[in-house]
């Protein structure tokens, strides 16, 4: 649905419907835009419903599920814990996050949650002592127990070793949940249960627009660094380059009898400790070393020099040669190429 007059058809069919949408900006022509906006449509299931003091609300898990829909991001740095981590019985988060809107910015909102366990056991005591007095006594869980200090008690120490297990995980939810209810404009409960499970939930966001020339001229180049950066050596991925085991100790020293005259170089021939390294070498290097050495065969033919020359001379050929003698070989071709 790329033509912005039939989002703004379906748009509008959803609303007829009685729909919730959520738009974080005017829909309009977008053929010229680096911004295309995207529709999901989501349906919340009976699990992602919760009842509360007669009222309806949308669990976490659904909120999150709306969120996504919704390309909500979060910031990394802010979105954490804000307490000293000193204190086992107080947690407090922060969350920081947003959508991005037609001129591709994203727009933050902050909330922030916290739990004191010493609050929530006494609302806990106060919730159990009114609740002892208006249940069965013959059924569970009053019949386990003699009498309401006991009850209460075994109760109250049941709920707060949840919450105090879980008290991290209860702060980044609720203050999360904050923020998305804020930003997608989600009432925090609802009276008629209809409303939330009987309707689609439309969830507009902007992406790129890949139609774009200049998008797609951005995405082509990100993507050969993207295959660079995580097939490629490890110069640019931060991997640990593989050491062998063998110490030099270790090392058993095989001969070899070398049959072809040996050859002698002259001034206009490839020699190593002679080249100039301080050429762009980024792309070459982060390729395979097979790849690599297709590249300098192709070199070699253009530039008129014998590659299996070269790869005889090469310690173990050029596929297994060192990256920095395949680095040198490279910046010399390059080199001869350009005096052609």
């Amino acid at each position: 649905m790329a033509d912005y007059k039939d989002i703004r058809k379906k748009l509008e069919d959803e609303k007829n419907k009685g729909s919730f949408i959520f738009l974080p900006s005017p829909i309009m022509d977008q053929s010229n835009s680096y911004y295309q906006p995207i529709i999901e449509v989501i349906r919340l299931r009976e699990d992602e419903v919760y009842s509360a003091q007669k009222k309806y609300r949308i669990h976490y898990n659904g909120l999150l599920r709306l969120a996504l829909a919704a390309a909500m991001e979060w910031s990394a740095i802010d979105t954490c814990r804000t307490d000293q981590v000193n204190d086992r019985m107080y947690c407090s988060f922060r969350a920081v996050g947003g959508v991005r809107k037609a001129d591709g910015k994203i727009y933050f909102h902050k909330a922030e949650k916290d739990i004191d366990l010493e609050i929530v056991e006494m609302e806990l005591t106060d919730q159990y002592t009114t609740g002892w007095g208006k249940g069965d006594k013959r059924k569970w869980p009053y019949k386990d127990y003699q009498n309401q200090a006991e009850y209460v008690d075994a109760m109250v120490r049941r709920d707060l070793i949840q919450k105090r297990k879980n008290k991290l995980m209860l702060g980044e939810s609720g203050a999360k949940a904050r923020v998305i209810r804020f930003v997608l404009g989600l009432q925090s409960q609802y009276s008629d249960k209809a409303k939330v499970l009987g309707i689609n939930f439309v969830m507009v966001h902007y992406a790129l627009n890949p139609n774009h020339p200049d998008v797609k001229s951005a995405l082509l180049g990100s993507l050969s660094a993207s295959q660079h950066m995580i097939y490629g050596g490890v110069k640019d991925t931060g991997q640990i380059p593989h050491t062998s085991q063998m110490h030099d100790d270790d090392a058993i020293e095989v001969p070899v009898e070398n049959n072809e005259p040996d050859q002698v170089q002259d001034k206009d021939k490839f020699q190593p400790d002679s080249v100039n390294t301080n050429g762009n070498l980024v792309d070459f290097q982060n390729i395979p070393a097979a790849e690599q050495a297709k590249i300098l065969r192709q070199m070699c033919d253009e530039c008129g020099q014998d590659y299996d020359h070269y790869d005889k001379q090469a310690n173990g050929g050029i596929i297994k040669a060192e990256q920095q003698w395949r680095d040198d070989f490279f910046i010399w071709l390059k080199e001869e190429k350009e005096k052609k």
